[in-house]
């Protein structure tokens, strides 16, 4: 299992999850107007289907992968 590779995965979904799951441009492009530059870390979180917390938390998906790598360095370890 390549361990340094679990971690960018979930800083990008901490930085990112504010935004997840918006479908209409138009809406996208009117939340980040004059933040085009940078939309990591969007300060508001503006998910239709769920809020995880402040911003820079992981949400629901991350804490899945989170539990996912746990169980697999539980299983690795035993054996």
């Amino acid at each position: 299992m390549d361990m340094p590779m679990c971690f960018p995965c979930s800083a990008a979904d901490s930085a990112t999850y504010p935004l997840h799951w918006i479908y209409d441009v138009s809406k996208v492009k009117e939340l980040l107007s004059g933040k085009e530059d940078c939309p990591e870390f969007y300060p508001t979180p503006s998910c239709p289907f769920y809020n995880s917390g402040p911003v820079g938390v992981q949400s629901c998906y991350g804490d899945g992968e989170t539990f996912h790598l746990q169980l697999g360095m539980q299983l690795l370890a035993s054996g």
